[in-house]
């Protein structure tokens, strides 16, 4: 009986696996890549609306409505969550590094 769980257990670790994958790999067909020059404002061309950005790498100057500005560093916790997720409002933003 101990045997048939473990063998239970085992499949679903492995069908868990394969489903996250198949998601991953379905989620990065509509990514898409971009680099952004230096002191230039990434979503001037390209509205931040309706879309999950994420800063991978470099550093991003975010000035908010009320003048107080942030920089976003690739790579720290924070750049691990999309750009206005939480309704944030920011203009303009400049890249400050490579990216």
């Amino acid at each position: 009986m101990r045997d048939q769980s473990e063998r239970r257990d085992a499949e679903s670790v492995r069908t868990h696996r394969i489903t996250a994958r198949a998601r991953l790999n379905d989620l990065a067909g509509h990514c898409q890549l971009e680099t952004i020059g230096r002191n230039s404002d990434p979503f001037l061309v390209r509205s931040i609306a309706g879309q999950a950005v994420y800063l991978l790498r470099g550093e991003l100057a975010l000035t908010y409505p009320d003048g107080t500005s942030k920089v976003l560093v690739g790579g720290s916790e924070r750049s691990k969550y999309p750009l206005a997720q939480r309704g944030e409002v920011f203009h303009p933003a400049r890249r400050r590094s490579r990216m």
